[in-house]
């Protein structure tokens, strides 16, 4: 963008007026004027033209309107990619901004397009160079705007020095380069000592012991895991062969072969069906044909039974009379021995009333007899009762201690011991070494001669004839872990109610014993009483209340009543024989008054059957008429049967085997039902022997072996990865270091380049240092002395500044971006022969790049150069 003229009404001290300055042209332009002559005013309101939109009610707008108010418009011409636009706003009142062609005077933009337009084609190029380049009356520090932190002004530096150099993000200079290495420094410290070894109370030393504790632990899992590897061997095998048989290939490969198979079984079947029907057309026919012949014979049958039917009737009237005299003579027969049978019976029922008496005699001794074997079984059962009470009694007063306790404490008795190991090495030690016979004791503990005594608390050794000492262990002595056991070890020995681990083991021993006691009674009680115990009772006091018998009360001797039923029993017998010698001939008898009755009721309905059938098979009119045709119809299916027959023939000859496909359509299908059997046949081996495995090992040592192993893994991955975190940050550290100056000169060399001819013409050999963070000039050096910029002279101060911009605006330059240098009241401290030299450099710099300098010193100024403009204020 270059600036080719700039326009004013009714602006601060052009109230009223109208005022513009230019035109500018590509090199250096001057505009000298005395103070108070609104040069200022013209560079305030050129940034708020471009930075601010029209209804920006901001400070910097409202500190452009006269006091007597109205509208402030400014109007400037710009000239982007060799075509001039002027841009035209007005603020506060009447507000507007338009986008007009120059050449032309056509409207390109108006009010919100007109500032899209502008943010488009100058701010997103040029806003951060603008406010770089742009200096304001009495603000030509480094930073132009005062604020070293500006964002736009930093963000177009470090854009220009990555498109110069292209490596914006490997600046590691200044204080990021000390953040990374402070935090560097205290990563390592936290991990290692300057040895790198792993530090005290560091993750990395935590990781190490962890790991040494795990691979104790790991080994004495492993002897435990070795006893399952034989069902986990099957189990593999079994898993295998269920993978095999749930290959997806393998079961698409037998659904496409049952696929085939089924349909050529069913293009057999159809043609198997035109057979069939075929065949069934032959068997209709063939039936029919036979209907006919058998018509045939049916009437030539008739005709025959008509001849014989008469003398039928005669012999079945003369039977029906021999079974009508047969029918009274059985009748008679069987009311007589039904008389004599009832005689037989009422004897017997006499004879069988004085048996029950005797029996119900029987029936009590049986009784007593139960009692007394029940009252044995009573006695026997007191001692597997007793067994069984006791055996209760000692698992409801022993501690419930599990195995899986046990294998707690155990574990914890190992850490424990690991623990106090360690304590002990660590720990101060006395060795006692006693002269003669002379003993020594701690808490009247006999102590062994020349034997290391770890002082892990505070103590008093008796010494005979001495007295006593006190041992006192230093603070090095580090009992936490070791006490932190102990304590859980007491607290889980509390929990279970025993004083130490043996008694938790024996208690675990007397419950195993007690509940084998207790199994044993239950299994001698369950001989004794195989239905219960209850139910035995139950049966003792109902017998003795059926005896009126006490069941505290001795038991009686028994009796010798004897209860003879002999005769009784003989007499019952002889009468049971007459009864049966009496109801034997009934059967007889009854089968032949039924036989005469059913002979009677026989002959009487052949008779019936006979005279009907006389009357059906009497002749029709028309019988030898019906003969006739159906000798013809048998004649006309003889012919039929013999097509349908040829017929069959012929497809029978095509018909494939449906047979054998329908047997390897069924040898497929028995082929994946085998394999569904196996795949379950597997799936419960599979569970068998997980199950196996499960009950081998209920402590779940596998899972605590892979858990163990899988966190000592863990334990070893954390160390080496600590190591290697120690490494690298101590080598990230070195790098940086060995970096830092490296990358700080790569990255500044363009804009060194840039700014060192310039410096070098106001201080030959001067050399400068660049801030890394600001990208700006943070010192610089003259004959050996180092001065940061705070110190410099105001003259010197703003010769560096002004020298920093054209730096930059070479670099804009070289990359494409005319961007126009403007300097409001620059230089006001320099003195006459350093101007001279800034002058020039100026000068050189317009070359290239349009500048505008902006000036009260009409005199020193004069020796600028370039195009000179003046400010001209007209009254509208």
């Amino acid at each position: 963008m270059k600036l080719r003229s700039l326009k004013l009404h009714n602006v601060r001290r052009f109230a009223g007026q109208t005022a513009q300055i230019g035109p500018f042209g590509d090199g250096l332009t001057t505009i000298t004027a005395e103070n108070e002559q609104g040069k200022s005013t013209f560079f305030d309101a050129l940034h708020v033209l471009l930075f601010s939109a029209h209804s920006s009610q901001s400070q910097e707008v409202k500190s452009l309107q006269p006091h007597s108010g109205g509208p402030v418009q400014i109007a400037a011409e710009i000239e982007l990619d060799g075509h001039n636009y002027r841009i035209e706003k007005t603020y506060l009142q009447q507000r507007s901004a338009q986008v007009i062609d120059a050449s032309t005077g056509a409207i390109v933009q108006q009010a919100g397009d007109a500032e899209a337009w502008i943010e488009a084609h100058i701010l997103r190029a040029h806003k951060g160079p603008t406010g770089l380049l742009w200096v304001r009356q009495g603000m030509s520090h480094v930073d132009p705007t005062g604020r070293d932190k500006d964002a736009d002004n930093l963000a177009a530096r470090r854009d220009l020095m990555s498109s110069v150099q292209g490596q914006i993000d490997t600046v590691t200079g200044g204080r990021r380069m000390d953040r990374i290495v402070g935090r560097a420094r205290a990563e390592l410290d936290t991990l290692a000592t300057k040895t790198l070894r792993p530090k005290a109370n560091g993750p990395w030393k935590e990781a190490e012991d962890t790991a040494e504790a795990l691979e104790l632990s790991r080994d004495q899992l492993q002897q435990q895991v070795r006893k399952l590897s034989a069902a986990l061997s099957q189990k593999r095998s079994a898993k295998a062969r269920l993978s095999a048989l749930n290959d997806p290939e393998l079961a698409q490969t037998r659904a496409a072969k049952i696929k085939a198979a089924a349909e050529a079984l069913g293009t057999a079947q159809g043609h198997l069906a035109k057979l069939n029907e075929a065949s069934a057309t032959l068997d209709l026919i063939t039936r029919e044909e036979a209907l006919v012949a058998q018509s045939l014979r049916d009437m030539d049958a008739v005709r025959d039974r008509r001849a014989t039917l008469m003398r039928d009737l005669k012999a079945q009237e003369d039977a029906h009379a021999k079974a009508t005299q047969a029918e009274a003579s059985a009748a008679q027969a069987l009311s007589a021995q039904k008389e004599k049978l009832a005689t037989a019976q009422a004897d017997r029922h006499d004879i069988e009333a004085a048996r029950q008496a005797a029996q119900k005699a029987q029936a009590t001794t049986q009784k007593w007899d139960r009692l007394r074997a029940l009252a044995r079984t009573r006695d026997a059962l007191i001692t597997p009762r007793a067994a069984l009470q006791d055996a209760q009694t000692a698992l409801s007063t022993t501690p419930e201690v599990t195995p899986a306790d046990i294998e707690a404490l155990d574990a914890l008795r190992i850490s424990l011991t690991v623990a106090e190991e360690r304590h002990n090495a660590a720990a101060a030690k006395v060795v006692l070494y006693p002269e003669g016979h002379a003993k020594a004791t701690r808490d009247g503990a006999l102590i062994a001669p020349e034997a290391d005594v770890p002082i892990d608390a505070d103590m008093t050794i008796a010494l005979e004839g001495y007295g006593a000492v006190r041992l006192v262990p230093g603070s090095a002595a580090d009992r936490g872990k070791r006490d932190a056991l102990r304590a859980e070890m007491a607290s889980q020995l509390t929990a279970l109610g025993v004083a130490d681990v043996p008694a938790a083991r024996a208690a675990l021993s007397a419950r195993q014993e007690a509940k084998a006691g207790a199994a044993t009674a239950r299994a001698q009680i369950a001989a004794l009483a195989p239905d219960g115990t209850d139910a035995l009772e139950a049966t003792w006091r109902t017998l003795c209340a059926e005896l009126d018998h006490a069941p505290d009360a001795p038991m009686p001797a028994p009796t010798q009543e004897a209860h003879t039923t002999q005769t009784l029993d003989e007499t019952a017998h002889r009468l049971d024989a007459e009864i049966e010698a009496a109801r034997a001939p009934l059967d007889a008898l009854q089968q032949a008054v039924t036989q005469a009755i059913t002979a009677r009721a026989k002959a009487t309905g052949a008779l019936e059957q006979l005279a009907t059938e006389q009357q059906t098979l009497a002749p029709a009119p028309d019988e030898d008429s019906q003969r006739t045709d159906l000798e013809a119809k048998r004649t006309s299916l003889a012919k039929q049967r013999a097509k349908a027959d040829a017929e069959v023939a012929t497809l029978q000859a095509i018909t494939p085997d449906v047979a054998a496909l329908e047997a390897a359509h069924q040898r497929l299908i028995g082929a994946q039902t085998a394999d569904e059997k196996e795949r379950r046949a597997l799936e419960l081996q599979l569970a068998g022997l997980t199950a196996e495995i499960g009950v081998q090992a209920d402590a779940g040592v596998e899972e605590k072996l892979a858990e163990t192993e899988g966190q000592l893994v863990q334990a070893r991955t954390r160390a080496a990865r600590y190591a290697q975190e120690a490494q690298a940050w101590a080598l990230l550290i070195q790098e940086l270091e060995d970096a830092r100056q490296a990358a700080q000169e790569t990255y500044f060399a363009p804009i060194r380049a840039e700014l060192t001819p310039l410096l070098a013409q106001l201080h030959a050999g001067a050399a400068f240092d660049l801030d890394p963070d600001k990208m700006l000039v943070r010192s610089i050096t003259r004959d050996g002395v180092t001065d940061t910029l705070d110190v410099l002279s105001g003259g010197a101060y703003e010769q560096i500044a002004i020298l920093t911009r054209l730096a930059f605006a070479r670099l804009f330059a070289k990359q494409g971006q005319h961007v126009p240098i403007i300097l409001d009241d620059a230089l006001v401290h320099t003195d006459d022969a350093r101007i001279e030299a800034m002058f020039t450099m100026l000068a050189q710099t317009a070359q290239n790049q349009q500048i505008i300098v902006l000036s009260c010193r009409t005199r020193a100024f004069s020796d600028l150069g370039g195009t000179r403009a003046a400010i001209r204020v007209g009254v509208d």
